[in-house]
């Protein structure tokens, strides 16, 4: 499978304080401390990608088979196409015509230029970045329909 969006995960530590009644006319109050965890993850996944040929030689068909794993419907735009509703944990394939391009001819991140040491991490890094020139491209976006105030 391929993400479109990075786990991640976020923690922060909530103070709270409070007092009333007598307590607080006397300037007493109590203070709590509430820690929170939050793993934050896709909401979509592609699990297949292939292409076609186009009329024009110098296009081609982008098929992106998209799985919704949420338990929201969500709207799927790229450059140019409709929007595509998915379901909750639906899959559908979406078609974009695009421009070909030599995938190996994305700009490459030079070594010196970027702060990690290991191996593993660069190449995280190289593929974050064509991951970002492809989606430039593309301009894949998503939104979950029951969280938008004003869409249409």
């Amino acid at each position: 499978m391929f993400l479109l969006c990075v786990f991640q995960t976020l923690e922060a530590v909530l103070n709270f304080k409070y007092s009333g009644g007598a307590g607080k006319v006397e300037g007493y109050y109590r203070e709590l401390s509430l820690g929170v965890h939050v793993d934050v993850e896709p909401s979509v996944f592609f699990t297949r990608v292939s292409t076609l040929p186009a009329t024009s030689t110098r296009q081609c068909h982008l098929l992106l088979d998209i799985f919704n794993p949420t338990e929201h419907e969500l709207t799927v735009n790229a450059k140019n196409n409709q929007d595509l509703v998915l379901h909750a944990s639906e899959c559908q394939r979406m078609a974009i015509q695009v421009d070909k391009f030599d995938f190996e001819s994305l700009p490459q991140p030079k070594e010196e230029t970027v702060p990690y040491t290991n191996p593993k991490q660069l190449e995280e890094h190289r593929q974050h970045a064509q991951g970002c020139q492809i989606n430039s491209k593309l301009g894949i976006c998503w939104s979950i329909i029951s969280f938008c105030s004003g869409c249409i």
